[in-house]
């Protein structure tokens, strides 16, 4: 039985979002250079806000709790 790590995990659900995110907004055609440019150039206020979304929903608040 193998329990995936945190790695793995994260990077699981980047991996999904990443797809979620391409078929959205059809960019399957894109090229792997191509996609990373409108990825981070013309889409990256949408990226990032999907990437915190995700990563709030998986851990919830304690993501943004304030270390002691």
């Amino acid at each position: 039985m193998h329990i995936p790590t945190i790695e793995e995990n994260y990077e699981y659900r980047m991996k999904n979002l990443i797809e979620k995110f391409v078929h959205d907004y059809r960019l399957e055609d894109c090229d792997v250079e191509e996609l990373q440019d409108k990825l981070w150039n013309d889409y990256a206020i949408e990226f990032a806000h999907a990437v915190l979304q995700d990563m709030n929903d998986f851990s919830g608040d304690e993501l943004f709790e304030i270390g002691e």
